[in-house]
């Protein structure tokens, strides 16, 4: 008679090494189709197209067919090789522009926001917000500016909201006014490591302000004010309106 303990452990053995293969497969087929489509479909835009008055616009055609199909393969490989179950509650954002606010737990949450995007159908207008570091990525960087992502530098407002006014001009002027913009007040995701750093950054911060003078006021962060007042008014207007669309998902793939 076979031991079902040992049964147990093999079966989780199987659906571990399983899962591994799940998240390779995952991986693996994102970051071809990524190369693929950043060597063989956006560089020769770029250096065709890009150049001439005349063929620009079939130039911003091509990256929204181009956005659109990657975005949709991408969801595809999430949901069906990566075995990710999403639930969607609330309404799908279905106006010709809109606006995507959503936390940052971790370092992956931002790719089930596809899947959201794929379901409203909006993948070939989607701009994401991402930091100024992303941009130099090697073969990916050229795909995401090549899609009008937006950079920031996160440290200087001026330049970053005359960049995000020109990204949205931008993309009104392409799709008929059409756009869907992505956004993570956060900043960036909420991992350990960040954490960890963020816990640094605020006793050293807290060090300062009980070294200061007396009836010296501490300088309240730009970053921080700006993020209680955009969640302060998403709040009103969420107690005003319909609820928020709330996303939540489950997988079976493993790193």
């Amino acid at each position: 008679v076979a031991d079902p303990r040992g049964l147990r452990r093999r079966a989780r053995r199987i659906n571990m090494l399983l899962g591994r293969l799940r998240g390779l497969a995952l991986v693996g087929g994102l970051t071809l189709s990524a190369f693929a489509g950043s060597v063989f479909l956006i560089l020769p835009a770029i250096l065709v197209l890009l150049p001439f008055n005349g063929t620009r616009g079939v130039y911003r055609r091509w990256m929204r067919a181009i956005a659109a199909a990657w975005f949709t393969l991408a969801a595809a490989l999430l949901e069906y090789i990566g075995g990710s179950r999403i639930v969607l509650t609330g309404e799908l954002p279905t106006a010709r522009t809109s606006l995507l606010i959503a936390n940052h737990h971790c370092r992956l949450d931002w790719m089930f926001v596809w899947c959201v995007c794929v379901r409203a159908r909006t993948c070939s207008t989607l701009r994401i917000v991402l930091k100024e570091q992303l941009k130099s990525s090697p073969f990916f960087g050229w795909a995401m500016q090549a899609f009008g992502f937006i950079f920031l530098k996160r440290n200087a407002r001026a330049t970053d909201v005359g960049r995000i006014e020109r990204a949205l001009r931008y993309a009104a002027s392409c799709a008929r006014g059409a756009a869907t913009l992505l956004l993570f007040p956060e900043g960036t995701d909420l991992s350990d490591a960040n954490l960890a750093r963020r816990d640094r950054a605020e006793i050293t911060a807290a060090c300062r302000c009980s070294r200061a003078p007396r009836g010296r006021r501490p300088r309240r962060s730009t970053r921080s004010s700006s993020i209680s007042r955009a969640s302060s008014a998403c709040s009103s207007r969420a107690r005003r309106g319909s609820p928020p669309l709330s996303v939540r998902w489950s997988g079976r793939c493993s790193a």
